[in-house]
């Protein structure tokens, strides 16, 4: 199978507790279509209900969400684009 246009899949064979992190950055911080609602290096500490209310409060009604939301919607469509027959990221 030849997959054009695609970078090497490294971090497939990575343990998902390496990948994850990476996967939160890459989806609050550089994409920023997620609100962080803790660091991943506080995995083992218990998230409090104020956290949690601030950040679905930060997703609903802010201002950021308005632009969190634009952006998700544009990287699905990018996504769908990329899978569709004829796209990229289809196997032929």
């Amino acid at each position: 199978m030849v997959v054009r246009d695609r970078a090497p899949a490294l971090l497939n064979s990575l343990s998902y507790a390496l990948v994850q992190p990476i996967n939160a950055a890459l989806i609050t911080e550089v994409l920023k279509v997620e609100v962080l609602v803790r660091h991943w290096t506080q995995k083992d500490e218990l998230v409090s209900s104020s956290v949690i209310s601030e950040a679905v409060k930060k997703l609903m009604v802010s201002e950021e969400s308005d632009e969190a939301r634009k952006r998700a919607k544009k990287l699905g469509h990018e996504l769908r684009k990329a899978t569709a027959e004829g796209g990229p990221h289809v196997k032929q």
